[in-house]
């Protein structure tokens, strides 16, 4: 179980950049993971007030948020539209709906875990934009 002594939800990244450049801060984000460990931190920094729990779609980029769940980016249609059915079909086999309804992108890409479908088209994506 993760055990924290100090509770910071931010109001600016400025903010969080700051509290987690002490290395006993680590940045929490939908918590499946970091759950599971068996340590002991000195904060947990909360990024839920910087609405970064959205897609933004322009004419000619997407910005996807840290904090955006896994079903909403399976889900959304202009990147449906964009990328055809790559996006939808790496992140449908994830789990459940349940799961995919909480773990971030975010998440999913800081943790640079072997096993992420996430990360492994993101990467093909960008590489496909640029």
């Amino acid at each position: 179980m993760l055990k924290f002594k100090q509770y910071y939800r931010v109001k600016s990244l400025a903010e969080a950049y700051e509290l987690n450049q002490k290395k006993s801060n680590v940045v929490l984000g939908g918590m499946l993971w970091l759950k599971l460990q068996r340590r002991t931190v000195g904060g947990v920094i909360d990024l839920s007030d910087l609405g970064l729990d959205r897609i933004i779609e322009t004419e000619d980029a997407f910005t996807i948020g840290a904090m955006v769940n896994l079903r909403d980016l399976e889900q959304h249609e202009g990147l449906r539209a964009y990328l055809g059915e790559a996006l939808h079909e790496s992140l449908r086999h994830i789990v459940g709906v349940q799961f995919r309804n909480v773990a971030t992108v975010g998440g999913s890409i800081f943790g640079r875990f072997g096993f992420s479908d996430v990360l492994t088209v993101v990467c093909v994506c960008v590489k496909r934009s640029a």
